[in-house]
């Protein structure tokens, strides 16, 4: 996840958590961060049966902030 509460991102830009997270969500298309919630709920969908006929696929859980 990309909160930056727990590293040293915002001292090297001179910025708060509150403000770099600030700007994570400006970048982010949906306009928030993501939660445990949402990779969670992506990771049970992988282990569901609707998941069955998938295989070696990578799963980006970002927002729309990476597509490939």
């Amino acid at each position: 996840m990309h909160h930056f509460t727990n590293n040293n991102l915002p001292q090297k830009y001179n910025l708060s958590s509150e403000e770099m997270n600030a700007r994570e969500v400006q970048r982010t298309p949906l306009r928030r961060l993501e939660t445990p919630q949402d990779v969670a709920n992506a990771v049970l969908f992988l282990a569901s049966e609707a998941a069955s006929f998938i295989t070696g696929e990578s799963l980006n859980v970002n927002g729309g902030l990476e597509f490939h």
